[in-house]
């Protein structure tokens, strides 16, 4: 009896561990992602403000970019501040892509941007930009 038991318990076990694995099927859909490719400032290249900044989106098959979904958050330590609207006064936003500049402003230093799009299927693609300002 204990025999059937500990077998019928490695059995579920196993069982549970499949059914809770993500399929081939579920890892595909994680990947496909829109993606957010930095053209321009140039990637640990020192820049001046105001930074010419230029992005190219792209969907996954099957799918569009949701240009209302667009956000950028400014990242300082542990912290996050959403930065849409102030960068959205700077640049030009298409399914496609942004160009544009930062605020004229920016101040010597570091400065961190999490960038994020999402597609028709509510995927979420997220690119950071780090900026060296130099002046």
């Amino acid at each position: 009896m204990k025999t059937n038991i500990s077998k019928l318990t490695g059995f579920l076990l196993v069982m549970a561990a499949l059914l809770a694995a993500p399929t081939d099927r579920a890892k595909a859909a994680e990947l496909s992602a829109p993606m957010i490719y930095v053209d321009a400032p140039v990637a640990d290249a020192p820049v001046n403000s105001p930074v010419q900044v230029t992005l190219h989106f792209e969907a996954p098959n099957g799918s569009e970019i949701d240009v209302a979904s667009f956000q950028v958050l400014y990242r300082f330590g542990i912290f996050k501040k959403d930065i849409t609207k102030q960068i959205l006064r700077f640049v030009t936003l298409t399914s496609t892509g942004l160009t544009g500049s930062t605020p004229p402003d920016l101040p010597p230093g570091l400065h961190t941007l999490i960038i994020r799009i999402r597609d028709t299927q509510h995927r979420l693609g997220e690119q950071i930009l780090s900026l060296r300002v130099d002046r």
